[in-house]
């Protein structure tokens, strides 16, 4: 990575909306991959990655402990979901 920078979006009341971050790359030519995180009233909500032209939309679905269970793309297809053991270690699913 040559460069990164991460801009900063928040509500009038100070809640924390998007964080943009962008990155370029020099590997055989230049490469730049943006990640703009989207954040609503209970915590980060999605993510736009923005990569090679393409525009990819992820948006995430809570238990009833606003833990991240679920990952969605724009379509509402479940993409990725998480579960965690006790102690809080984190496993990935891939969707069936």
């Amino acid at each position: 990575m040559e460069a990164r920078a991460t801009e900063y979006e928040y509500s009038e009341s100070g809640l924390l909306m998007r964080e943009k971050i962008t990155e370029i790359y020099h590997q055989g030519g230049s490469s730049k991959e943006e990640r703009e995180y989207v954040y609503d009233m209970k915590g980060i909500a999605g993510v736009i990655v923005r990569k090679h032209g393409e525009e990819t939309e992820y948006y995430y679905g809570r238990d009833l402990q606003e833990n991240v269970r679920k990952i969605y793309n724009k379509e509402g297809e479940e993409v990725g979901s998480y579960d965690s053991e006790a102690y809080g270690k984190a496993e990935v699913n891939e969707p069936s």
